[in-house]
């Protein structure tokens, strides 16, 4: 249950930094975009295009590490759920395959015999 709930909370700080990278990033769209429009010449031109393709690979790689990091969240919660099913699946069998204690009644046998007629 640890391990479940840890890789959640994983996944939800790595969402959260993100989260707060917007204004940054912000920032960063609207100077290239100054750049882009700026541009003199072929030159600043094509830089400013790198400037643009590196950040769609930045963007790229947050978005992929967000969707391992809920990938990962949602395995650990359903091997968690499997387990769990499991557990509760061995100890019904554990129970019902037990011998009966001394101490209990069967329930189908009465210890007493009937009365003979």
């Amino acid at each position: 249950m640890d391990t479940t709930l840890n890789t959640l909370n994983g996944a939800l700080a790595s969402a959260q930094v993100q989260a707060q990278d917007f204004q940054a990033e912000q920032t960063t769209l609207q100077s290239l975009e100054l750049k882009n429009q700026t541009a003199i010449g072929n030159l600043q031109a094509v830089q400013v295009s790198n400037e643009i393709a590196l950040a769609q690979v930045q963007q790229l790689q947050s978005l992929r590490q967000l969707a391992m990091a809920m990938m990962n969240s949602q395995n650990v919660a359903s091997a968690n759920q499997i387990n769990n099913q499991v557990q509760s699946n061995l100890a019904a069998a554990a129970f019902f395959s037990a011998p009966p204690s001394a101490a209990s009644p069967d329930a189908f046998h009465s210890a007493a015999a009937p009365p003979q007629p």
